[in-house]
């Protein structure tokens, strides 16, 4: 990448499990690969020792004191000293590795603005996605948003993306939670920027007993509501 120093931004509430983990991943690919850039913890009010462990294992920590997913995620872009965002998962889902398929589609497609990691055209391990989310939850809301934006997508839940942090500081984001997933890609539909998808393989969480902060029926529900909206308002 040239302008090429990248963000890796990584939203964090309480993650001790995995987060020093993680940071030591993604710092040794960006020395290893010479590629410029920083990876940034968002710590999103944890109560355990996330902040401390991330900042330990050699991550730059800033403190985004407002919860929710959306939240830390805009805060952590504002943040961000990258000219590129490579969003990333705390809990280990993905592999900070993936960065490398995400550099190589950037630029064999001409820099588009946003690349969205599916995992419906990857491998997704056993275990990794709850039935509900794998075969209705997120095929039906990634239809719901094809038909509604004029988009060919097949996972508009994906936590692993690459974009422009200047395009996306054009964009009204607005989402406080999981929703904000969705307000991505459909805000940067209805700007006109470039979206396209890449296969990702993605693995079971690992946070003690394999929790997640995804709520099924109101993540779900607050999802389906902002799709509604945007389409109204378009």
């Amino acid at each position: 990448m040239q302008k090429n120093f990248v963000t890796i931004l990584i939203p964090c509430l309480n993650e001790k499990e995995t987060i020093g983990n993680i940071v030591k991943q993604s710092k040794q690919l960006l020395k290893h690969e010479k590629i410029p850039g920083e990876v940034l913890v968002v710590d999103n009010n944890s109560t355990d020792t996330s902040g401390r462990l991330a900042k330990k294992a050699g991550a730059r920590v800033v403190v985004c004191k407002k919860q929710g997913y959306g939240n830390a995620v805009r805060f952590g872009i504002l943040q961000s000293k990258g000219a590129y965002i490579f969003l990333l998962d705390a809990d280990e889902s993905y592999k900070p590795s993936l960065l490398l398929q995400f550099k190589a589609a950037l630029e064999k497609n001409n820099y588009p603005d946003l690349i969205i990691g599916s995992r419906i055209k990857g491998t997704i391990a056993p275990h990794a996605m709850p039935f509900l989310h794998k075969r209705i939850g997120t095929p039906f809301l990634t239809k719901l948003i094809n038909i509604l934006f004029s988009l060919s997508l097949s996972d508009c839940n994906s936590g692993i993306r690459l974009f422009n942090k200047e395009a996306f500081k054009k964009l009204s984001l607005t989402a406080n939670g999981m929703e904000f997933a969705s307000e991505m890609i459909i805000q940067a539909k209805l700007a006109k920027l470039s979206i396209i998808e890449i296969p990702v393989d993605f693995y079971p969480n690992k946070r003690i007993l394999g929790k997640t902060h995804l709520r099924t029926i109101p993540d779900g529900f607050r999802h389906l509501a902002n799709i509604v909206i945007h389409s109204i308002k378009k």
